[in-house]
């Protein structure tokens, strides 16, 4: 998800759990506005969740991996897109790569993007992630 689409998706989940009272508080919006900008939100959000469901579908990502305790949708279909698709795939990883990481290549500290850098997941909460994943793939 690109950084203005995030940004567009929170916003209307702002608003799609504002009531019409609270967004009156802002200068110049008044209730059918308010109304108005709650209902576009709400189909907004629809549609986007519509959209969401469908991509993951169409990437191929397995159940175990959808139903993976912790993983928003939008972090599947990033994984999905970088062809982790099974939740073994996703047990294989560590928390550096979803996260991000630094590291010296030839002399010089390189930025290393993590797949799931932009959803702001903590090092922790990327462990606590994979080591359920792990868990479930490996404890037979």
């Amino acid at each position: 998800m690109s950084n203005t689409k995030t940004t567009q998706v929170h916003f209307n989940e702002t608003i799609l759990v504002s009531s019409p009272e609270n967004l009156m508080k802002i200068e110049g919006i008044e209730e059918d506005t308010a109304k108005a900008l709650i209902e576009r939100a709400k189909e907004f959000y629809i549609k986007d969740q519509e959209d969401i469901s469908k991509r993951i579908k169409d990437l191929g990502l397995e159940d175990d991996l959808i139903n993976h305790k912790g993983l928003t949708p939008g972090m599947l279909v990033t994984l999905g897109e970088q062809k982790i698709l099974k939740l073994s795939d996703f047990a294989d990883l560590s928390s550096d790569e979803l996260t991000g990481a630094y590291d010296i290549v030839k002399g010089e500290r390189v930025k290393i993007k993590g797949y799931l850098e932009d959803f702001a997941l903590s090092k922790n909460e990327a462990d606590e992630l994979i080591m359920s994943a792990r868990n479930k793939i490996y404890k037979d």
